[in-house]
């Protein structure tokens, strides 16, 4: 029987899965991953410390992963390990830290239908733009990486390049 928070956060997952699966991205439980040659694209769904068997309150973290890249002890699809890191709701139109907030089917309809929407408008987009090696170096290169301090992007570019360019 599944559990009440599984049961709210359904129709996320379902309508993120029938999006992201036709952008060639995998469903693990409420986590997507996309594998492109020397990068990973992790799209996952976090909930919230106050979530409750009556209430769950979830936001969606997006991450570029340069797998060669990582640390030992870095989850390889955890949306934490990113090089490249940022919240579905920083990439919106009016940015901002977005959690939503599901207690009944008419509410998770709506946090699916605008999850999937700033999904296909504002995330897959900026994924795209993050497709190779190269372009996430260059974000990294000009700190405008998401996600992380100037040190850490320049420490990113630089494991990048020793781990994934050096002959």
């Amino acid at each position: 029987m599944p559990r009440p928070v599984e049961e709210k956060k359904r129709p996320v997952v379902a309508g993120l899965q029938a999006l992201l699966r036709a952008a060639g991205f995998r469903k693990h439980g409420s986590t997507f991953v996309r594998e492109l040659p020397g990068i990973r694209h992790v799209i996952a769904l976090q909930s919230s410390s106050k979530t409750t068997s009556d209430e769950v309150v979830l936001t969606v973290n997006l991450s570029v992963i340069a797998p060669d890249a990582l640390h030992s002890w870095e989850p390889p699809t955890s949306a934490s390990s990113g090089h490249w890191r940022a919240r579905l709701g920083q990439l919106s139109p009016a940015p901002t830290d977005r959690w939503w907030s599901i207690t009944d089917s008419e509410s998770a309809a709506a946090a699916a239908g605008e999850i999937v929407a700033l999904t296909r408008e504002c995330a897959l987009p900026v994924l795209d733009s993050l497709a190779t090696l190269n372009a996430l170096l260059e974000t990294l290169d000009r700190q405008v990486a998401r996600g992380l301090t100037p040190t850490e992007q320049a420490h990113a570019a630089a494991r990048i390049r020793q781990r994934c360019f050096s002959s």
